[in-house]
């Protein structure tokens, strides 16, 4: 998870970099690939956020789907076949 907010702020400087640099200097190829870096960047950050919550949301159904043990000590005897 720190691993995607970092990307996404990243993404969100160089966008920021980009838009400073095209108010500045009249370069704007460098303004340019800055902000579409950061977009870029910041498009990768959501995705990767996305799958954190995706895969811990995972994990919290499949820890409620757990059977306790009282669940267990309730279950009927099953004989094995034959």
């Amino acid at each position: 998870m720190r691993t995607s907010l970092m990307v996404a702020i990243i993404g969100l400087t160089f966008m920021i970099i980009g838009f400073i640099l095209s108010s500045i200097a009249s370069n704007i190829l460098l303004s340019s690939s800055f902000f579409i870096i950061g977009f870029l960047l910041d498009i990768l950050g959501i995705l990767m956020i996305n799958r954190d919550i995706e895969s811990l949301l995972v994990r919290l159904e499949m820890e409620h789907n757990k059977p306790s043990p009282d669940d267990i000590k309730r279950r009927p005897f099953r004989r094995p076949k034959r």
